[in-house]
């Protein structure tokens, strides 16, 4: 959109990034991150999708079933949705397989992490009163930000 110095100025103070017209060209500029330096807004609103999509995912178990049964086919049930939705979010490039940690390497053996995760706390684990309430077993997803190129140094050799 075409901007004026003053209003990138107040969305630079607002740490947003922002994407403005010059001349008859595009400039994207980087000043603008979220609330820390690493955080982006295409990140933000990558996730703020996949928030919206997941609780979707989710509602739409208990909407499309009779009952979630509070046992293993219940948690699979709810599994099988949420592990859909981070796989739309590996095919779309919001999350992504990341290499590990020197430490995470020496602790698993493993070369590279999963672009995400899914575990559930164990069935046997949820108390009476959470089964009484009928409060099912916490769900943790952990997620590896695919992240994004901004910029590019190209080199160019030319010889006559």
């Amino acid at each position: 959109v075409p901007m004026t110095v003053a209003m990138l100025e107040v969305l630079n103070e607002k740490r947003i990034n922002t994407f403005t017209m010059v001349g008859n060209s595009s400039r994207t500029f980087r000043e603008g991150v979220e609330s820390n330096e690493s955080w982006f807004m295409d990140d933000l609103i990558n996730l703020d999708n996949f928030r919206e999509y997941l609780q979707v995912a989710v509602y739409n178990v208990f909407l499309q079933n009779k009952k979630v049964p509070y046992n293993q086919n219940g948690v699979n049930l709810l599994r099988n949705a949420i592990t859909t939705v981070c796989e739309q979010f590996v095919k779309n490039g919001t999350f992504s397989e990341r290499p590990s940690t020197p430490e995470e390497k020496a602790d698993t053996g493993v070369d590279t992490q999963p672009a995400y995760t899914v575990q559930f706390t164990d069935i046997f684990e949820m108390s009476a009163a959470d089964r009484a309430h009928r409060v099912g077993p916490p769900a943790n997803i952990i997620a590896n930000l695919a992240g994004a190129i901004h910029g590019l140094a190209i080199n160019v050799e030319a010889y006559a």
